[in-house]
């Protein structure tokens, strides 16, 4: 008699996310798990566990269950507690970066007792490659600590992350992968690149430009980045030996704050040379389109994945730790830092890298490469969790 799918949590994953950030997790992870599961002869049934959806947005696989993590599917009802028990293992990707109290301590929260819920049901439960904390209140640190060594495994995408679970949970079982979205399949479009003119993609995050324009800077950059993106654009379109197209990576957003749309039109309004690439339809669209590229420079993290991992140079411009951490640990140092720079600094360090950007290609080979070999440390990782979990 065939064996049953193993029913399979994706933890924080999102099946219609505007952040193709996320939606690129997803993807990516999807297609990780049907690999090994394939590797084991199993087959699994996956069921994505997230916050609320975009009202009306059209899920991306509409062949995975999804189940809405809220105040009272996790709080009051039960629903989430019945959910847990149909499981036999799962998977937590924390969203990629929000295990961690910067996005607000409610967040945290959400992300932690989902976790301990699982793990109460006797889940078997995997943390997928992410950024884990900082933690800079003292008590959302004290449950991090007990929560981390009660998962099978711990994977951090970056060294930072996994320096501090060794430090709080010295007792968890912890490892150093690379981001999954590394993998996420796309169209490779490199032939479009090498013309007459630079291809040169510009993604401007919504969320730096308006913590600019409110005066809020939560992340402590020392420049206006919003006028540093302005000048940028302004300074790239006076070269009429660069095609300059300016992208979002996070657009139908639910939180305005987080939305990259209106960042992207207020560019474009002010340099009309530019282009305004229409917003992607997912996450493999985008990677597909950044393919096409010379030169990639982004504040959305998984931009900048997308261009490393189809061979195209990038300039992250940071506002965590998460950038160096991820792209420092497989060698790649190019970048714009959180502090040190005002405006105009910025604007010349990308111009930089722009004018050299001959000699960052060896440097983005070695880097996938790199990021290759770390892939295998999730692969082994979710192996062995899907074994566990056909043995339970």
């Amino acid at each position: 008699m065939p064996r049953a799918p193993l029913r399979v949590g994706l933890l924080w994953h999102s099946l219609a996310s505007g952040n193709l950030g996320v939606d690129a997790l997803t993807s990516a992870s999807l297609a990780i798990l049907r690999e090994e599961a394939a590797k084991l002869d199993l087959a699994v049934e996956p069921v994505v566990i997230g916050m609320d959806e975009r009202p009306g947005a059209a899920a991306r696989h509409d062949d995975i269950a999804f189940f809405p993590v809220r105040r009272k599917t996790l709080l009051t009802s039960g629903a989430f507690w019945r959910c847990a028990g149909t499981l036999d293992c799962a998977i937590d990707i924390g969203a990629g970066d929000s295990f961690t109290d910067i996005y607000g301590v409610k967040r945290f929260g959400f992300l932690w007792l989902t976790k301990a819920v699982l793990l109460a049901r006797g889940v078997p439960l995997l943390l997928a490659p992410q950024t884990i904390g900082p933690f800079e209140h003292r008590a959302v640190r004290m449950l991090a600590a007990a929560i981390l060594p009660r998962c099978a495994e711990v994977i951090t995408r970056d060294r930072e992350s996994l320096a501090l679970v060794r430090q709080i949970a010295p007792a968890a079982t912890v490892g150093q992968g690379i981001d999954v979205a590394f993998e996420l399949p796309f169209v490779d479009r490199s032939n479009e690149r090498g013309t007459h003119r630079m291809r040169i993609g510009i993604n401007v995050s919504g969320l730096l430009a308006q913590q600019a324009q409110s005066g809020t800077n939560r992340f402590g950059l020392t420049y206006d980045y919003l006028a540093a993106m302005e000048r940028l654009v302004a300074r790239l379109t006076a070269d009429e030996g660069n095609e300059v197209l300016v992208f979002t990576h996070v657009a139908g957003n639910q939180d305005s704050r987080d939305d990259d749309g209106w960042a992207v039109d207020r560019v474009i309004s002010l340099s009309p040379k530019a282009q305004r690439v229409p917003d992607f339809a997912d996450a493999s669209a985008a990677k597909s389109f950044i393919s096409s590229l010379d030169l990639v420079v982004a504040a959305r993290m998984h931009a900048c994945v997308a261009a490393l991992s189809s061979g195209v140079p990038v300039i992250p411009v940071s506002y965590s730790r998460k950038f160096a951490g991820l792209f420092g640990g497989i060698g790649y140092d190019p970048g714009i830092p959180v502090r040190g720079l005002d405006a105009d600094g910025v604007v010349a360090a990308i111009l930089g890298f722009v004018s050299g950007r001959q000699s960052l290609q060896p440097m983005v080979d070695a880097s996938r490469a790199a990021a290759a070999a770390r892939g295998g440390v999730y692969r082994e990782a979710l192996r062995r969790l899907l074994q566990k979990a056909r043995s339970r």
